[in-house]
Order: structure tokens, then sequence, then C-alpha cells
């Protein structure tokens, strides 16, 4: 089944085709999935940061374009088993970086943090996994956090923000500044869309809705010495970008939520306005990547992606490329507590 994932500014890409860009607004927390025993939210910020000419660009000066827009900094999942045990994981981009092995965080070095009864239980450090019962696991890689449940994966990928400048004060600021930094998120369904008494719904979610139609939002085209974002993916998500909005980290109440429900239709794609609707594109998962992107097996036996184009930050999405039952499978032998 083709992956369904978000990255960079943030860029959405859906699980029958097609695409959209989402702003949402600085400091708010959207729901990107939610079904009913999972809810994945995230949190984005405003971020400046400069394209240069070639970059998806046009009109730009020399010196590129100067870009106003968002990324998503935290992601957390919400995870609820069958005896009604949830158990929470919070990713923030703040961790790790691609190519420490992690950071510290209250004395723990740590990618994850897992929440369970109100208590944080565990920092997940890299190439680890842990198995909190009930068919959730979390396990990681360099730069890259995976929540498994019985019917999703959720992979989370962090890495810089090339050409950030937000945290300048002005020309004058020359001080040593950490790299920004943002977070991709992408998901993977275990099970046939068709066969889910509750259907997904949320940003992404809403995209496995089983009519096999590629459906395209609006998009943000970067022009300009200076360039605000504002595109919301309208035309390709039910109702507008505010409906997704909750008021913390782990609530799952708005508009479209599913958690906890016993069933629930798919969206209504007739109505959907202003999109632009089509037939199906091929569902290969390497067809979510650019034709520039190269696929190849790593020493450690698992995928990883590079880019011989522009785009720097695919990399990020190497475990939507690779078989993450089996990585699981492998990961969850060494159980870590």
């Amino acid at each position: 089944m083709r992956p369904v994932y978000a990255q960079q500014d943030p860029h959405l890409n859906f699980a029958h085709g097609g695409s959209a860009d989402f702003r949402g607004r600085d400091g708010g927390i959207y729901n990107m999935l939610t079904a009913s025993n999972i809810s994945v939210n995230v949190r984005i910020n405003a971020a400046d940061f400069m394209l240069k000419n070639g970059e998806g660009t046009v009109n730009a000066p020399p010196g590129g374009t100067l870009v106003h827009g968002t990324h998503m900094k935290e992601v957390y999942v919400l995870a609820m088993g069958p005896t009604g045990k949830t158990t929470r994981v919070i990713i923030t981009s703040d961790y790790a970086q691609p190519g420490e092995t992690s950071k510290v965080h209250d004395g723990h070095r740590a990618n994850a943090r897992v929440i369970e009864n109100g208590q944080e239980t565990h920092y997940v450090g890299t190439w680890a996994a842990i198995h909190l019962g009930e068919g959730v696991s979390v396990f990681t890689r360099e730069h890259t956090t995976i929540v498994s449940t019985p019917l999703w994966n959720v992979s989370v990928g962090v890495s810089p923000i090339y050409g950030g400048v937000t945290y300048l004060k002005g020309p004058w600021d020359t001080s040593p500044k950490e790299p920004l930094s943002k977070i991709s998120l992408g998901f993977m369904l275990k099970a046939p869309e068709g066969s889910l008494a509750v259907a997904p719904h949320g940003v992404l979610g809403q995209s496995y809705d089983a009519d096999n139609i590629t459906i395209d939002g609006a998009k943000d085209q970067y022009n300009g010495a200076e360039f605000t974002t504002s595109a919301q993916a309208e035309g390709a998500i039910e109702g507008i970008y505010s409906d997704y909005e909750v008021a913390s980290a782990f609530d799952t109440k708005f508009k479209f939520s599913r958690f906890g429900l016993q069933r629930a239709r798919p969206r209504d794609v007739s109505a959907l306005v202003g999109g632009t609707k089509g037939p199906r594109v091929a569902s290969a998962s390497a067809a979510a990547l650019s034709d520039d992107t190269v696929v190849q097996r790593t020493t450690r036996g698992t995928w990883k992606t590079s880019s011989t184009g522009d785009d720097k930050t695919k990399s990020v999405l190497d475990d939507l490329q690779m078989t993450l039952e089996k990585a699981a499978q492998k990961a969850a032998k060494k159980v870590l507590v």
C-alpha cells in the first residue's frame, strides 16, 4: 500500500496519490491521523529559510528566496490497546539530529519519550526497541523513530532545515546557532482500507478512503525575493484547516475525530471543493518519492534513500521504503526497559 507522509514546509502526500501544502499556524497542534485506536497530532512552528535558485522558486533574485514558512516540530502519538490501555509517545526534532547519537533529555539520551499512566516510563535512544504491550512497540534508528501498533506504523524522521534563518536576530547577529530542525511524518496501514469498520480521518488519514481517486489540493509557489506560505490543503481535505486543530498534545476532540468510535464511514470525496481529482496513480511505495531519489540498501540491512537532485531531506523517509514489519520483528527481539 502506498505510504502517506508529510515533510518539509509541510508538503502532504496522500494514500491514492495527489498532494497539497499545509501551513497551519505558528504553535498550532493539528491532527494528522485519527482512527478507532490511534491518534497522531503534530505541533507546527514558524520557520524562515532561504531557497536557492533552482530549488522550486520562480522570479527569484541571485540570492534566492527568503521563505516565511512553517515546519512540524513535535509529534504526539496516542495508541489504545484492546483492553483500553493507552500509551503516549512524544517525538521532537530537538532530541536527535542526523549524525548524532541523540541528545540528553533530563539525563537520558532519547529519541522519544513514552508516557504510561501519566508518568514518563521510557526514554528511547537510538538503535533501540521497547515492547509496551497490547501490540504497541517503539523502535529507533539514528534519526528515525517508528511507533508500531497492530494496524499502523507511524514513522517520524528528523532532519535539518537547510538555509534556516529563524534564529538570526538581524544581519549583525553572527553568533553560532544550533541548526534548525524539522520532522517528517509517515503512515503505513497494515490492513486493507475497505476492511476497517472505522474509516481513518485527520489531515492525512482521511485519504485512506478506499476510493482509488487521486486528489491534489492547494500548493504554494515560492515566488520572488521574499515569500510567505499560505496554502492550507484546500480542496484535498474536508472542511478547513482549523477544523483539525486540537487544544493540547494528545487531545482527540476535533470535528472529524474517530478515536474511540466503533463505526465511521469514509469521507465523501464528491463534497471536496477546489481540488483536482483524477484516477489513482501507481501504488508502489517508491512512487511516493521523486524520480531523482535513489533507494539503496545499507550495510546495516535497512533501507536508506539518497537524493541526486536538490531535495536533501527525503532521506528522513527511508523507513517508508523498507518493510517495516520485518524491521519491527527484528528490533523487538532486543527488548529494552
